[in-house]
């Protein structure tokens, strides 16, 4: 149970002692180990999603299959090194670190050691609290529990379409997870290493661009400390697994408009970029400005030197989506999911005047702040220009809580953001000549976001990857502008300032202060305060018709639900599929219909929709709680009229 989790993390470092003599030339870069973990991270992304994919296909989805297959990876990791000198990297790393630690100043010790209290904090948040976000519970979670329980990746029957349709990867690294591990237990870990890895890669790229000293200290307190990135960072949703794709990205890219990419660099600019596009679809419209500042430049040169490289990068990217948009096509008849909900999420125009509104409604969710006064100004404000320009508010107000991952404003970090970008587009003191261009890259990309996807209430999480694609750019700019002793300042602000985003996050709080929290701390609620912390009207029935259903030693559950109801929390109550009960939703929507066991035969049913029916499927009614209905019994018939 232990070991099993620690496998990818084996490959992934063993990857990095094969990368490192290979990761840049040695006079370009002195962090050669910062970049052969980045490359390490994309290759080891690539192969947990050609692993699940492949065990999917051939029905081998299991514990002991995904097992087997990252031992073998590992094996061959540890055979590969062997042939090489593999202790070189690892004597070269941990003397660079201990001359670090020795020649450096007693603050910076001491930021280390903030860095590495923030971390652990969150850490130890997401290792105790079960996965409770709203999207985690709709779809996020459950579409895991059916691919396990299915043993494939598959489409399967549903009541929620997004089980199905939206990009996995996030999902997929939970699913090998979950499998390794044996439970939940590590789900919120996925994000948690995304975070980790943005962290690093943003001080990477700090350095890249020139930063002095305390610039790279500064990037990644800037990333480090964004509330919202803070909050999501326990969670198993997938924003900020999309946001450390984007950073391997910016890095890689940075690379190109400095050098000529080395082979492993350039494969891993493309493949970046398409595990971000199968982690979400908002990254896409983040990636593209950055793709074609880094690519165009070098793709109009004469020479083919390179090109190949970058090519079968770019290639792979795009076949490490096709299983998936396969899936999709087959089942909805395009390969990004059904027309008519995606076309309601992205709505894009090009209309300049919704584009500017839609660019001021985004920016205004960052001002949703305690106390709530600066949030209704904000409103009021956008408001108006609605009304002076005339136009429907479509939506837009916003939402109340200042610590909950789906709504947590980020108004230091925007505005510090914007000073940075709006100094270097204008031209005010010097900065590296790829700054520049960056800045303008950083705009273009949040303005495209803003064309393509709609206002969303709860939208500004989407804004995560912005975030981290600014925040190299934040941290050399400040370690250029500012007084050394300024900058050592500021880094000590950006922790300090993290502190009440880590103590008190809504619905995963370290220090619990209702009504601030929903529940009281992790450390000492129960699962199930923490399960239904963002819907606690949803506990008790469906932990009392749990509990009704597991004295019926019923093993095989159907389950009638609406789309906006919760599924997961009906799987963990019963600890399926680990338990070895099986849940099949028995109503989906029309287009998961053929997904249908026809063999199934439940003998027992959980309703959420059924009013006051006694008999379901030709089961009885036997227990109601809320909206709960429990009905059990022999003799089901697929018409629920039967």
């Amino acid at each position: 149970m232990l070991l099993g989790p620690l496998l990818p993390l084996l490959f992934l470092l063993g990857l990095a002692i094969l990368v490192f003599p290979h990761a840049q030339p040695k006079e370009s870069n002195p962090d050669l180990a910062l970049g052969a973990f980045l490359q390490a991270a994309v290759f080891t992304g690539t192969f947990a999603t050609v692993l699940a994919e492949t065990l999917s296909a051939a029905g081998l989805l299991t514990a002991g299959g995904v097992g087997v297959a990252w031992v073998l990876g590992v094996g061959a990791v540890v055979v590969v090194a062997g042939r090489t000198r593999w202790r070189e990297p690892i004597r070269l790393v941990a003397t660079s670190l201990r001359k670090w630690f020795r020649g450096a100043a007693p603050v910076e010790r001491a930021v280390l050691l903030a860095f590495l209290g923030l971390m652990a904090s969150v850490l130890l948040i997401a290792l105790v609290s079960p996965p409770n976000t709203t999207d985690v519970q709709l779809y996020h979670g459950p579409r895991v529990l059916h691919w396990i329980q299915n043993q494939s990746m598959g489409p399967f029957a549903t009541a929620y379409l997004h089980q199905v349709y939206q990009p996995i990867w996030s999902e997929m690294a939970v699913l090998q997870l979950r499998l390794l591990y044996g439970g939940e237990g590590l789900s919120n870990t996925v994000q948690w290493f995304a975070y980790a890895a943005a962290i690093l890669a943003v001080a990477g790229t700090s350095r890249l661009l020139g930063a002095a000293s305390w610039g790279g200290w500064l990037g990644a307190a800037f990333v480090a400390s964004v509330p919202v990135v803070i909050l999501q960072a326990s969670s198993s949703k997938n924003d900020l697994v999309a946001g450390a794709w984007l950073s391997c990205v910016v890095y890689f890219a940075f690379l190109s408009r400095m050098r000529h990419l080395t082979r492993g660099e350039a494969l891993c600019l493309g493949l970046a970029s398409g595990l971000g596009v199968l982690t979400k679809g908002t990254f896409l419209f983040f990636s593209i400005p950055i793709l074609a500042w880094a690519l165009v430049p070098f793709l109009t040169l004469r020479s083919s030197a390179g090109k190949g490289p970058i090519a079968l990068g770019l290639a792979g990217g795009l076949a490490l989506n096709f299983p998936h948009w396969a899936r999709n096509a087959e089942v909805f008849g395009s390969p990004v999911g059904p027309p008519q909900v995606t076309s309601e999420l992205l709505g894009s125009s090009v209309d300049p005047v919704v584009i500017a509104l839609r660019v001021t409604s985004n920016l205004a969710q960052n001002f949703v702040v305690p106390g709530g006064s600066i949030r209704l100004a904000v409103e009021s404000l956008v408001i108006r220009l609605y009304e002076l320009l005339g136009r429907d508010l479509a939506g837009f107000r916003l939402p109340e809580l200042w610590n909950h991952e789906d709504q947590a404003g980020n108004p230091i970090h925007l505005l510090l953001a914007a000073a940075v970008l709006g100094l270097l587009v204008v031209g005010v003191g010097r900065s590296p000549r790829p700054a520049r261009g960056y800045a303008f890259v950083c705009l273009a990309s949040y303005v495209l976001f803003s064309a393509g996807v709609r206002y969303d209430l709860t939208g500004v999480r989407y804004q995560i990857p912005w975030f981290v694609m600014c925040a190299p750019l934040v941290g050399a700019e400040l370690s250029h502008r500012l007084p050394a002793e300024v900058r050592r300042t500021v880094v000590s602000l950006f922790l300090i300032a993290s502190l009440p985003w880590v103590l008190l996050n809504r619905t995963r709080p370290l220090v619990g202060w209702p009504p601030r929290t929903a529940v009281s701390s992790v450390l000492i609620a129960s699962k199930g305060e923490l399960l239904f912390a963002n819907w606690r009207e949803r506990q008790a029935p469906t932990e009392n018709a749990a509990a009704a259903l597991r004295r019926t030693a019923c093993t095989s559950v159907g389950l009638r639900i609406d789309s906006h109801d919760w599924e997961y929390p009906f799987w963990a109550e019963m600890g399926a599929p680990e338990s070895g009960v099986r849940l099949e939703v028995l109503n989906p929507v029309d287009e998961l219909r053929p997904y249908l066991d026809s063999a199934f035969s439940p003998c027992a049913i959980l309703c959420t929709i059924c009013g006051g029916r006694e008999r379901l499927h030709g089961l009885a009614r036997s227990g109601e709680w809320g909206d709960v209905i429990l009905y059990t019994g022999g003799g089901y018939h697929p018409d629920p009229d039967g």
